[in-house]
């Protein structure tokens, strides 16, 4: 079966259409959250027998999984009609071939093509071996034997077509616990879709209808409404709290430079928010970069070059103190987080936990900390990225430091900061003029309901439904 018979197979949802030299995948009718949009078996999936049977070896220099797939890769060449290997040709090798892509990592391509010499050299030797083991009326059934060249571009593919998955199953995601699973073995159409770092579909996730392998699909579902004849959109990353600078660099290592409206700067860089001492004494306003300038979201007011180099340094400044201690096992802006504990400690007293702003609530804690970040506002990414290393890998030594409520109340703080930059309404997280549904908000508010349900007082058990409710909602959308 040829590509084009294949991609025929769903051209009633999606088609794949050439726009300025490059293909991409157009819904074919409208999509709403939490709608398939279509769902397949994938070419190559590690939970595959031969894949599980095909130990990797750390002595390659890459990724362990790819190993297993690169090995199935073979097998199915060798099956008389098996034809899923050879739709992967079509898939693009940019994010190691491309011009963009040599430039900003030029030894990648010539050290993947080591690798594949390397992995053809010893699976020929293994293969003679067990040719040697035969007797002399045993056919070889080996048909095909792989070439540098095939398995090269094969490691290429993956590096310029696997999207961003965790290596630790999450079962509270729908993830499975016994299984390897790898977005590596992932969807011919996929590749095809449009990046954007607020992409209207996540990355795929698999479901299965019983335990044998070959029964595996791979469903790729809507997270924000696609009209028809619009673009299918999927974010090469996960790391929504990212700074535009850092994003693009990530990005171009698969080749291509992201037009998305975060990147291009019609969004704001939420991850580099800045105190704007305009608004106060409300504090409500931050500023970010936007379109090579750096502006206030609420009053608009700007940042002289002097302002903005003040803040640039002060952001690496601080990025240095937070990376050298949390290495060394230390918590950074031990003052500033304390403080941040007991301004939640404080209002979460006086305030129904059903009906509290929790954007509103980061704006408030503006005014109480400014002093200790100055001039990054308190949602910044460095900070965020902080707490969310103490809540989730620091635990002990957090609530040590500053009460056993500390990771319950931080978990307010992380959600609040998500709320305020990506605009998300408080009554209804998944509406949002800027991101809609959120993988970030999905697991700060699995957490705060496993926390919430955990503790005695009404107040935080509603506080623990309220949290499921949502979460719930997500899942839904991500994994139902």
């Amino acid at each position: 079966m040829g590509f084009t018979e294949y991609v025929a197979g769903f051209s009633d949802r999606v088609a794949v259409q050439s726009v300025d030299g490059d293909r991409i995948l157009i819904a074919q009718r409208d999509f709403q959250p939490g709608e398939e949009i279509f769902s397949e078996s994938p070419v190559l999936h590690t939970s595959h027998r031969i894949a599980q049977s095909s130990p990797p070896s750390p002595l390659y220099g890459f990724a362990l999984d790819w190993q297993r797939l690169v090995s199935l890769y073979v097998h199915l060449r060798n099956q008389p009609n098996e034809e899923g290997a050879d739709l992967l040709e079509v898939l693009s090798t940019d994010g190691v071939t491309g011009k963009m892509a040599q430039e900003v990592d030029p030894e990648r391509k010539p050290f993947y093509r080591e690798e594949a010499e390397q992995w053809c050299k010893d699976y020929i030797k293994k293969s003679n071996k067990s040719k040697n083991k035969k007797s002399k009326n045993q056919k070889d059934t080996v048909k095909y034997r792989p070439k540098v060249e095939d398995i090269e571009r094969l490691i290429q593919q993956f590096e310029t077509n696997c999207h961003s998955r965790s290596a630790d199953p999450d079962p509270s995601a729908g993830d499975i616990v016994k299984k390897v699973w790898s977005v590596a073995g992932g969807i011919d159409d996929e590749p095809f879709m449009s990046p954007q770092c607020i992409g209207s579909s996540p990355t795929g996730r698999y479901k299965h209808h019983s335990k044998v392998y070959s029964d595996i699909q791979l469903s790729l579902r809507c997270i924000r409404t696609i009209k028809q004849g619009e673009s299918v959109t999927i974010s090469y990353h996960d790391q929504e709290m990212m700074s535009n600078d850092d994003r693009s660099q990530l990005i171009k290592r698969r080749g291509f430079n992201c037009r998305c409206p975060l990147c291009s700067g019609e969004i704001p860089d939420y991850a580099r928010a800045m105190h704007c001492p305009s608004c106060e004494p409300a504090s409500k306003g931050y500023i970010s970069p936007r379109s090579g300038s750096w502006s206030c979201y609420v009053c608009s007011r700007k940042f002289s070059v002097e302002e903005a180099q003040k803040a640039e340094k002060k952001e690496e400044e601080m990025r240095g103190e937070s990376q050298d201690k949390l290495e060394d096992g230390k918590v950074p802006f031990i003052a500033l987080i304390s403080q941040i504990v007991k301004f939640y400690r404080q209002r979460l007293q006086s305030l129904d936990p059903r009906s509290f702003c929790l954007a509103s609530l980061v704006v408030e804690l503006q005014s109480n900390v400014n002093n200790l970040c100055s001039p990054l506002h308190v949602s910044h990414g460095i900070l965020y990225d902080t707490v969310k290393t103490l809540v989730f890998e620091m635990t002990p030594t957090l609530r040590a430091l500053c009460g056993e409520d500390s990771t319950y109340l931080l978990l307010f703080y992380l959600l609040g900061s998500t709320f305020l930059l990506f605009r998300l309404n408080p009554d209804d997280p998944l509406l949002s003029d800027v991101r809609g549904a959120s993988e970030e908000v999905r697991h700060l508010m699995y957490w705060m309901s496993q926390e919430g349900g955990q503790r005695k007082e009404q107040r935080d058990k509603d506080v623990g439904e309220w949290a499921q409710q949502i979460w719930k909602r997500h899942l839904q959308i991500f994994c139902p």
